[in-house]
């Protein structure tokens, strides 16, 4: 059996409730990796719950409770909560 262990990498993430707050009250606080990707329609269909994200697998929800992250190689999508929180740590420079 092989195992395997993640790289050390980091992204960028924001908690989606923290976003849609920004949506609807202060646009332009919004971190410009999630601008660009409204913009560019990869986010939309924004609600006061949730919006809609456009990845590599299709159409996705962000809820309220989950966390957005903007991977490696650019791509944004929805993670939950809880596993966010088991995956990753805080490295703020």
């Amino acid at each position: 059996m092989a195992i395997f262990q993640k790289l050390p990498v980091r992204i960028e993430a924001e908690l989606v409730s923290d976003l849609l707050e920004k949506f609807k009250h202060n646009f332009k606080e919004l971190p410009k990796w999630v601008i660009n990707a409204y913009e560019d329609t990869t986010i939309n269909t924004v609600t006061d719950n949730d919006f809609i994200i456009k990845t590599l697998e299709g159409n996705m929800t962000a809820t309220k409770d989950d966390y957005l992250i903007k991977g490696v190689d650019g791509e944004i999508y929805p993670c939950k909560k809880d596993i966010f929180e088991k995956t990753y740590i805080s490295v703020n420079d």
